[in-house]
C-alpha cells in the first residue's frame, strides 16, 4: 500500500469548534491502482481538533468505509485552537504520509 493516501477535502478551517472537513483514506497498491481490502484495519489520528466516524469522536478513530468512494473516511472538527493539525494514517500497522491542514483563526 506503498502509494496509499490521505485526502483532506478543505486546505484550511475556521478553529471555532464546528467547522469541519471530509478525510478519506485511500488504498493503493504498487501501481497506484486503488483498491478495497475489507480485512484492512485503518486507524485515523490528528494532532489538534477532533476525527469523529459518526459513532466515535476524538484524536484517533477508525474511519468507515464509503463504498462510492472506495475510500474510508471521516470527519476532521476543529477546536477553538488555531494552529497546523497533522492528520495521519496507518493501514494494518503500515504508516500513509501525512497532510496538514491550517485551522485559522
Amino acid at each position: 500500500a506503498a502509494n496509499s493516501r490521505i485526502t483532506l477535502l478543505e486546505t484550511s478551517l475556521v478553529a471555532n469548534g464546528y467547522d469541519s472537513s471530509l478525510v478519506l483514506v485511500e488504498l493503493r497498491d504498487g501501481a497506484n491502482n486503488a483498491f478495497v481490502d475489507g480485512l484492512a484495519t485503518i486507524s485515523l489520528t490528528t494532532s489538534l481538533g477532533a476525527l469523529s466516524n459518526g459513532t466515535v469522536s476524538g484524536g484517533t478513530v477508525s474511519p468507515v468505509f464509503d463504498a462510492a468512494r472506495k475510500a474510508w473516511v471521516a470527519t476532521l472538527v476543529t477546536g477553538t485552537s488555531i494552529g497546523t493539525a497533522s492528520v495521519s494514517a496507518t493501514a494494518n500497522s503500515v504508516s500513509i504520509a501525512p497532510k496538514d491542514i491550517q485551522f485559522l483563526q
